[in-house]
């Protein structure tokens, strides 16, 4: 029973994920939750709701996104890895700014850095930004505030920099979204985007796969990842030259496993666990069907976890 946690190939298995998704419909209303819809007041919700959830269970840095472990064994320092991939594209003096900032983790990390240069980070959570003001309070070259990157609040041509991790998958309207972000980068500013993506070929996969991935979703509150080809093709028709797009799914399994270990605790016991999501807010307990199911949807490939830098094109 402990190996499988330790090994990937356990979640290339249809046969296991068929038995873990019986005892998530032991305990959640599994029909109802793929129903579900999300718009911003949703997302304030469940940041409001989850956020003590994060800093107990997920990171006790303050992140809200998946640590990446290149050696394969999960380490807390691996959160900062998205960010230290980052720091080598600012250059000094830049002005940078993250989109979707959470509680700050990425953004006090790159200015410490690079103290020469301005760093901004807007995020529609009020609870995730007075977190994140708290932490930054003592940096001079940080501004953080309240922001929607579908209009995102500065001046055209402003930023070197743009970048986001694990925040984009909300935005509803790719087009849109990568029409402001062209707007706000200077001609040749670069644009960083860590996420998860469906893959080119969802809609083929079998129907436990992509019921699998729809609860992965709705367990995080989203209404659904974007596809891989459609963020490519919006982006070059938006004026962005792809740069890297890199497959970092198995750096994302050591943090995977370790949250799927929780979630099996979690639900070890039908009767608590019941008992549990009834008193506590339910989206802080939704976070289970993401943590039983997102290992699978990585390592059967309904889902990839990604690494995207572009450059504004000079055209």
């Amino acid at each position: 029973y402990i190996k499988y946690f330790m090994d990937n190939n356990y979640f290339k298995e249809e046969e296991n994920l068929s038995r873990d998704l019986i005892e998530l419909k032991g305990v959640f209303n599994t029909k109802a939750l793929l129903n579900d819809q999300f718009n911003d007041a949703n997302i304030k919700t469940y940041y409001k709701y989850t956020s003590w959830a994060y800093g107990l269970f997920h990171s006790k840095n303050g992140s809200v996104h998946m640590a990446l472990n290149y050696d394969g064994v999960y380490n807390p320092d691996g959160d900062f890895n998205q960010a230290r991939e980052i720091d080598p594209l600012i250059n000094e003096n830049s002005k940078v700014l993250e989109l979707g900032c959470g509680k700050g983790i990425n953004t006090i990390y790159l200015a410490e850095k690079n103290n020469t240069s301005q760093f901004y980070g807007i995020d529609i959570s009020k609870e995730q930004l007075r977190r994140a003001k708290k932490k930054g309070k003592t940096h001079k070259n940080i501004h953080f505030d309240c922001g929607n990157f579908q209009q995102i609040p500065f001046e055209d041509n402003m930023f070197d920099v743009v970048f986001g991790i694990e925040t984009l998958c909300y935005s509803d309207n790719l087009d849109a979204l990568l029409k402001e972000v062209y707007r706000v980068l200077k001609k040749e500013g670069k644009f960083i985007v860590y996420d998860g993506y469906r893959v080119p070929d969802f809609n083929q996969k079998s129907e436990r796969l992509i019921q699998s991935a729809l609860l992965m979703e709705r367990g995080v509150a989203l209404n659904g990842f974007h596809s891989m080809s459609d963020w490519i093709s919006v982006s070059k028709s938006n004026g962005f030259d792809l740069v890297i797009n890199e497959d970092l799914s198995i750096a994302t399994m050591p943090n995977l496993k370790r949250l799927y270990r929780a979630s099996k605790r979690y639900l070890k016991n039908k009767f608590l666990a019941k008992l549990i999501l009834f008193f506590l807010p339910s989206y802080t307990i939704k976070n289970a069907v993401t943590g039983i199911t997102m290992p699978y949807t990585l390592m059967l490939k309904t889902h990839t976890y990604n690494k995207i830098v572009m450059t504004k094109s000079l055209s």
